[in-house]
């Protein structure tokens, strides 16, 4: 079966009738004239005349079919050699044609989206369909945005091409294929159809890394009587785009390093930083083709609260990648409960007075400290304290014990300090070792809350080394990073007195005395930690709190409980991932939050447990997160599009399947599924009619 590429010249066809209707039109009577007998002419006419007729003719319709086959030649007939007739009419074609709508899709070619001119070559497709055609469709990115099944009609299937939008996803062409391998088996029609898979996708070389490097036949399903085909496109602009933005460590401030990329050109370009709605700083920066740049910033973040922003460069051929947003989360200072069981804890030279010197309002450290004794815990609200610091009681009634323990099981901390309360004799003797354990143990009960304990207390004595050696040569301080234990005079601390600890089988050792023996310990309780303090910070039994270690100490020790790191926190995630919100124990906790979404979304989300996921992060952009209520400020975070894979490299590469030009879509596509371009055929076929007219031409002149 014939098909013709450019079928409107068809209409030339009645041209190939010139030579008869030239014929007829010169086509002349004989005239009569006087002469003498004609006997012997007339004989001679009369055997001519039959041959003469045919070569004429013959003649005439060499002529015609030159002219027809030229006509044809210049119409592209395409031959089909595979299509089998079932009543005159072909099987037909089932077809899926696959929309690339992933981000790449909106660089932009000739002033206008790659999408727009994808969506406009599928709805030029669609009409190309016969009606023993059969066509699926669907959009793709990551995977097939929707299920495959073939559509009822024409209209049907445009209306459905209509409706698509190009997302932010990346790109996943081998998903995409299989896919279609999969349906095209599982629906398939008869044994004379053809089956064919059209890609309408920038086919750059982003999206072909997804494929194995085997060619088509390594993907699942694959079928080699399916024909795949996708889209030429006339160029591959230039792209740069800001591939990645990491928190930078080191600064005094919180900062950030972002990751610039050239694709295609080099050259300098504009680098911008936007904070609150204002341009802060503006760089040219020189980019190379394929050689990542990076570039550090840093900035002026507040005590408390947030900072967002973007990081942008000069708009160009795709401006999806040319953004990066920023949020930043500043922590308030967490607070602190110093809960002790006397009027005298308070007093100069006790533990209690020197904790409140350090943890007042503008103080060295970063918490805020609240005092109470333990017959007001009632009147408090530990949720709001990310801590509480128990000292100085001798018996720890139940009332006080189980608020506290539901405290630590919901994520709070709590640091036990075994204080003076008891304040046994120095053990001088095994007997009198016994008597003072079992007076302690009788005087200084934790009650409820000893299961919390990652301990449990001995006697009291006077350790036979003077010094401290932490477990870990390094900690941790909020808003200072790293520091070394060695930096502290550790040896010029003296422990007067202390008590025996048997650490719990599943408790880790923070602390030792001079001798090695454990002095602070660490465990876990529920969702929250629990400290304890073999001794007491009064200087009756310790010179600790004269030492510098001392605020090391209780800065460690605090942030361990409260889980409070210091420094702000960059705030992000990616497109389709699920962000989280987790309210630390001590912080305001609301009930519910509403998150307002870059195009105008809002959403209303419940806090469980401390804590509110959003999912629905399906465009890049800053969303705000604010409690409902009025209570607290809304909070941004930032959702950026995954550029790992490279999904901003516009460069054209050379797919293992053929290529159709946008402005030739309708040829491209007949000569792929249906056969080769039967041209040079009609031309030789022109060719040889004129030659044999020329031949009876020559045969018929006399000699």
């Amino acid at each position: 079966m014939i098909t013709f590429l450019a079928p409107k010249l068809l209409w030339a066809l009645p041209l190939a009738a010139a030579p008869v209707l030239l014929h007829l039109l010169f086509l002349r009577r004989a005239a009569r004239r006087p002469f003498s007998d004609l006997a012997l002419l007339r004989a001679a006419y009369r055997r001519a005349m039959p041959s003469t007729r045919l070569r004429q003719w013959l003649l005439l319709a060499l002529r015609v079919l030159a002219l027809a086959s030229l006509v044809a030649a210049f119409a592209r007939p395409v031959l089909r050699p595979g299509a089998r007739a079932a009543g005159g009419a072909e099987d037909g074609l089932d077809a899926v044609l696959l929309v690339d709508s992933s981000w790449s899709m909106r660089a932009e070619e000739n002033g206008r989206p790659r999408f727009e001119g994808a969506a406009a070559s599928a709805r030029e497709f669609l009409r190309l369909l016969r009606p023993a055609d059969r066509a699926a469709l669907s959009a793709f990115s990551a995977g097939l945005d929707g299920e495959l099944r073939w559509s009822a009609d024409r209209p049907a299937a445009e209306a459905a091409l209509e409706r698509m939008r190009p997302g932010w996803k990346g790109t996943d062409l081998r998903r995409a294929l299989e896919d279609a391998y999969r349906f095209l088996e599982r629906e398939r029609g008869a044994r004379g159809r053809r089956r064919a898979i059209v890609l309408f996708s920038d086919g750059a070389r982003h999206a072909l890394r997804t494929l194995p490097s085997g060619g088509l036949e390594r993907l699942e399903g694959w079928d080699p009587e399916v024909v795949v085909l996708g889209l030429r496109w006339g160029s591959s602009p230039a792209n740069a785009a800001v591939r990645e933005v990491r928190p930078a460590t080191g600064g005094e401030r919180p900062g950030f390093a972002a990751r610039l990329e050239s694709y295609g050109s080099s050259g300098s370009a504009g680098l911008d930083l936007w904070l609150r709605g204002r341009r802060v700083e503006r760089r040219e920066v020189s980019l190379g083709d394929g050689t990542p740049r990076v570039e550090e910033f840093q900035a002026d973040a507040p005590l408390d609260g947030s900072l967002s922003g973007r990081l942008e460069l000069r708009r160009d051929a795709l401006a999806a990648d040319d953004a990066w947003h920023l949020a930043l989360k500043v922590e308030p200072r967490p607070r602190i409960l110093y809960l002790h069981g006397g009027p005298d804890a308070l007093a100069a030279g006790r533990g209690g007075w020197f904790l409140r010197e350090l943890l007042s309002e503008g103080g060295r450290l970063p918490f805020r400290l609240d005092e109470a004794d333990g017959g007001r815990l009632r009147q408090l609200r530990l949720e709001d304290y990310a801590a509480v610091v128990l000292d100085d009681f001798k018996e720890v009634p139940p009332e006080v014990a189980e608020p506290l323990k539901r405290h630590v099981l919901r994520g709070g901390g709590l640091w036990v300090l075994a204080g003076s309360r008891a304040a046994p004799s120095a053990r001088s003797s095994a007997e009198g070792a016994a008597r003072e354990e079992n007076d302690l143990r009788a005087e200084n009960s934790f009650g409820a809350l000893a299961p919390l304990l990652p301990g449990r207390l001995g006697a009291a004595y006077a350790p036979p080394a003077a010094g401290l050696r932490p477990e870990e040569v390094e900690d941790e301080a909020p808003g200072r990073g790293r520091f070394r234990w060695a930096d502290f005079e550790l040896s010029g601390v003296v422990l007067g007195r202390r008590y025996a600890l048997e650490p719990a089988a599943d408790a880790r050792i923070r602390l030792r005395d001079g001798a090695g023996e454990p002095l602070l310990v660490e465990g876990s309780f529920g969702r929250g930690r629990v400290l304890l303090w073999a001794s007491s910070f009064d200087l009756r039994w310790t010179n600790l709190a004269l030492k510098p270690a001392f605020a090391a100490l209780v800065e460690t020790s605090l942030a361990r409980l409260s889980a409070y790191g210091g420094e702000g926190r960059w705030d992000a995630v990616l497109v389709g991932e699920p962000y989280a919100r987790e309210w630390r124990a001590g912080a305001q906790t609301p009930a519910r939050v509403s998150v307002l979404a870059p195009d105008g979304r809002r959403s209303t989300l419940v806090v469980r447990e401390r804590r509110a996921v959003y999912a629905d992060t399906r465009e890049p952009g800053l969303y705000w997160m604010r409690p409902e209520g009025g209570e607290g400020e809304a909070e941004p975070f930032a959702v950026n599009l995954d550029r790992s894979g490279g999904e901003g490299d516009l460069r054209a590469d050379s797919p293992p399947w053929p290529l159709m030009r946008l402005e030739a879509l309708r040829e491209d596509f007949l000569l792929a599924v249906y056969g080769r371009e039967a041209r040079t055929l009609a031309l030789a076929c022109a060719l040889l009619l004129l030659g044999l007219e020329l031949v009876l031409t020559r045969t018929g002149r006399p000699s």
